[in-house]
């Protein structure tokens, strides 16, 4: 969706639909089809950037200053409607404070921060019990963390200053780093890249 007079923070894919979230609103494009069509639009579902937004078994989930959404496959539900007070929530979107979002499979939770750049606590939602929890203050590191992501074992990971977190445990300080991934062939097996 173009010329609306906002510009796209975020693309994600999940179930032959394309969410284009733009800081104000949010766009549901179906391409299941031969042809696309917008399939919904979502006033104040939108995010500032590309933190506050996952996508789980549950499906995509996303966190703005109106609370923390979810969409199944067929509907847009916000889970905080009725069980969280915004005021309690304590979730502000500026460009010094971006929310950030993440989902364990193995504990089958959605973690919360509220704010990347000084929150050291937040909230987890239970989706087998559907229920909120507030996250103790120490929860989350202090200072300025990166996105929050998923390591190769389940884990949601991130860092802070020079050390790598992983919810639920201590920092690990290690200075050296290996990144891996799959094999890059760009459609051309067997030939050298340079």
């Amino acid at each position: 969706v173009i010329n609306d007079g906002d510009y796209i923070t975020s693309l994600v894919t999940y179930a032959d639909r394309i969410f284009q979230f733009k800081r104000r609103n949010l766009y549901i494009l179906n391409v299941a089809e031969d042809t696309e069509f917008l399939e919904g639009q979502y006033l104040n579902y939108g995010i500032m950037h590309p933190s506050q937004v996952c996508v789980s078994s549950y499906g995509v989930l996303w966190v703005n200053e109106h609370g923390v959404f979810r969409y199944d496959g067929e509907s847009v539900i916000d889970l905080t409607a009725d069980r969280i007070k915004l005021s309690e929530f304590g979730i502000t979107e500026s460009s010094s404070s971006i929310p950030g979002i993440s989902y364990s499979e193995r504990l089958r939770k959605a973690f919360i921060c509220p704010n990347l750049a000084s929150s050291t606590d937040g909230w987890a939602y239970d989706f087998v019990n559907e229920g909120w929890s507030k996250l103790p203050s120490g929860f989350w590191a202090s200072g300025i963390k990166s996105n929050l992501h998923v390591d190769f074992n389940g884990d949601i990971v991130y860092m802070a200053g020079t050390a790598l977190y992983k919810v639920g445990t201590a920092a690990n300080t290690t200075s050296d780093w290996e990144v891996r991934t799959k094999d890059m062939d760009f459609g051309a097996t067997g030939i050298i890249k340079k």
